[in-house]
């Protein structure tokens, strides 16, 4: 299974966490108008707006 998480990231943008049957944690998302092939590392989540 697979789950997706609605998240207000750093800087305002909506994206979504996914989770992975059988990953230890959350620990990717991806934009609202990507999917699965689309996740990223958490590390990676759009930077702060100035």
């Amino acid at each position: 299974g697979l789950i997706d998480f609605p998240f207000r990231a750093r800087g305002g943008s909506t994206v979504y966490l996914c989770w992975k049957l059988g990953e230890p944690a959350i620990r990717f998302w991806h934009g609202t108008d990507e999917g699965f092939a689309g996740r990223k590392s958490l590390d990676r989540l759009p930077p702060d707006e100035a």
